[in-house]
């Protein structure tokens, strides 16, 4: 369902993530909307009415979805809930370990659900039997790929490429990050992590967080428009 970067640089924690996705689920223009107080931004496409990827533009919290747990699953339809659904209803709760305790994930295909606030991130799994969480700082450097989506071999391939690129480059920008997930595999720049595989599932839209104290500047391009569309947003 989606790559994601996170990449701290000096006091800022860049956030960029691919929606790796058919084609006919491509998403429409970002809207803002209302939920238990909160104000949250999102691309919505057409099947669920949710994203991949959903911002609390007041409390400035971040959540990515991913397809997947630890590693790829058989797909079982039907299922109860859509994960679309279960992006939106974290920010219900104060956090993804409150919501780990109380929500019911039975009969949802298995996810990972990342969420981003204040220098922390918590990672929650859900494998289809258990769910899995942790908390973490977002000081280290890190890459996510859809377990679904890509096999193993190539998560870690992506992963080595991440690292060597940036223990190759000390002094990163955000330009740089968002010019990575729009190239299609490696070359003299670096890694790419924009995917097509017969346009069946390909990277329709790129979306970059930068967190800057208070600040947060938003760049989402839709890469289904003829010629791409670009938007920047600043919260």
């Amino acid at each position: 369902m989606c790559t994601l970067t996170l990449a701290p640089i000096g006091t800022k924690q860049v956030i960029t993530i691919n929606r790796d996705e058919a084609p006919e689920r491509r998403a429409d223009d970002p809207v803002i909307r209302e939920r238990s107080g909160k104000q949250l931004w999102l691309a919505p496409e057409p099947v669920s009415g949710s994203s991949n990827v959903v911002f609390d533009i007041i409390n400035h919290r971040l959540a990515v979805l991913l397809n997947g747990a630890f590693e790829s699953h058989e797909h079982k339809p039907p299922y109860r809930l859509s994960r679309g659904v279960v992006i939106l209803d974290s920010f219900d709760y104060d956090s993804l370990g409150a919501m780990k305790r109380l929500y019911d994930f039975t009969g949802i295909e298995p996810f990972s659900l990342l969420c981003f606030q204040e220098g922390k991130m918590e990672d929650m799994r859900w494998d289809g039997v258990n769910v899995h969480f942790s908390e973490s700082s977002v000081e280290i450097p890190a890459i996510w790929s859809s377990a679904k989506l890509y096999p193993a071999e190539v998560i870690r391939n992506r992963e080595d490429a991440f690292a060597n690129w940036l223990n190759r480059n000390p002094r990163i920008y955000a330009q740089q990050l968002f010019d990575m997930h729009q190239r299609e595999g490696d070359d003299s720049r670096g890694p790419g992590f924009r995917m097509n595989y017969k346009d069946f599932v390909k990277t329709v839209s790129i979306t970059q967080f930068t967190f800057t104290g208070n600040r947060v500047a938003l760049r989402y391009l839709d890469l289904m428009r003829r010629p791409a569309q670009l938007a920047e947003r600043v919260f």
